[in-house]
């Protein structure tokens, strides 16, 4: 939401304290999160392992269909090294802990092992004299 004038914000502002009212007016206990935020901080890793396979296969999709003058090789280096060292810390992160984790963490890297192999390629490719 966007708040263009002084006035819509008032009026939220109003509602969200008779909202609060309402609610320290029931007197009901207020309830203890203290789980959820465990079983948040426990879901990080899962989380985070998604994030960086997903960005990873959607980036390296893009560099391997997409045009070649839109590449940086340098810039695929860095995003493989980046990714590879995630994958490095995750690793630790699953061990004994989820095998399942594990092995996607070690597919993901086999996956970026094999995509680096074709750098040599994709650096030739991408130089000024190629485009």
């Amino acid at each position: 939401f966007f708040f263009n004038d002084t006035a819509t914000t008032e009026i939220y502002t109003e509602q969200i304290v008779g909202s609060v009212r309402c609610v320290q007016e029931t007197e009901l206990p207020l309830t203890d999160y203290e789980k959820l935020d465990e079983l948040v901080k426990k879901y990080e890793p899962f989380n985070k392992l998604w994030e960086l396979v997903f960005e990873f296969t959607e980036e390296k999709n893009e560099w391997q269909k997409g045009p070649m003058t839109k590449i940086s090789h340098i810039v695929v280096e860095k995003k493989i090294e980046n990714t590879l060292r995630e994958l490095v810390k995750l690793k630790k992160v699953f061990d004994g802990v989820s095998e399942e984790a594990l092995k996607v963490v070690n597919d993901a890297k086999d996956d970026i092992m094999n995509f680096k192999k074709m750098m040599p390629l994709i650096e030739l490719m991408t130089t000024d004299a190629m485009l």
